[in-house]
């Protein structure tokens, strides 16, 4: 179900809101901030957190929005306005875990921020995706599904001709960045800042990769989307709350 954490929420610059819910599992969360005013919709930072487990890491708003046009069209997108959304797979939430969203504005005041979610859905299960984003020249990330790099000042990165080493267990590249911004040109599902983004790889399954570029690059951030480990009670109890929801077909 489609709940409200918190709508038309002013942020002075630097300040920061934290939206708390109380929720058995959650699934999306989306963002949605105006800036009329200072024009620097994109300028704030995302903090998810399932009690004291950090399932986003402070991640800038302009890096979540490259990675949701990967999956879905968030429609018209400016400096004045933004929305998006955060896919987090499926998370069971344990032991009276709440949700807690928090949005962090940047160098300039945000006029509105919309925060929403998508909890307790009955037969989503517990398949729990985390977002971290890396500022390292050099790292390696556990259990990665896609990665997407970009530049944290907003910067464009399409004629950054700089190599990126991506290595995992099964292959490694080598591609130029402006090659990876070429890939996420060609299978973004929005139009918008198309030249601000690369796409560095994407799989199904999740594996540990190494990631190295040169500090010289225009590039200077990459988001990692990565499967995260889970326990036997999770699964439990993604799977009660989908066979209570098969009990009630057709009642």
């Amino acid at each position: 179900m489609l709940v409200t954490l918190a709508n038309n929420q002013g942020l002075g610059v630097g300040a920061s809101a934290t939206y708390p819910y109380a929720c058995r599992s959650v699934q999306k969360i989306f963002i949605k901030i105006d800036d009329t005013a200072g024009a620097t919709a994109y300028d704030h930072f995302v903090t998810i957190q399932l009690g004291s487990r950090t399932i986003c890491n402070g991640v800038e708003g302009q890096g979540l929005f490259g990675f949701c046009s990967l999956q879905s069209d968030p429609g018209s997108v400016t400096t004045t306005a933004i929305q998006y959304q955060i896919d987090l797979g499926s998370h069971q939430l344990l032991d009276n875990e709440n949700l807690y969203v928090t949005v962090r504005a940047g160098a300039g005041a945000l006029d509105a921020v919309d925060v929403s979610a998508l909890v307790d859905e009955p037969s989503a299960g517990e398949m729990p995706v985390k977002y971290t984003v890396y500022s390292d020249n050099v790292f390696t990330a556990e259990n990665v599904l896609t990665a997407l790099s970009y530049r944290s000042n907003f910067a464009v990165v399409d004629e950054d001709a700089g190599n990126i080493e991506i290595r995992n267990a099964v292959s490694s590249s080598s591609p130029t960045l402006i090659s990876c911004n070429n890939w996420f040109a060609g299978v973004t599902q929005n139009g918008n800042w198309t030249s601000h983004f690369g796409l560095l790889n994407q799989q199904r399954i999740p594996l540990t990769t190494t990631y190295n570029y040169s500090a010289s690059s225009n590039t200077d951030r990459i988001l990692v989307a990565s499967q995260m480990g889970t326990s036997q009670r999770a699964v439990r109890q993604g799977q009660n709350a989908t066979r209570i929801a098969q009990s009630q077909v057709g009642k």
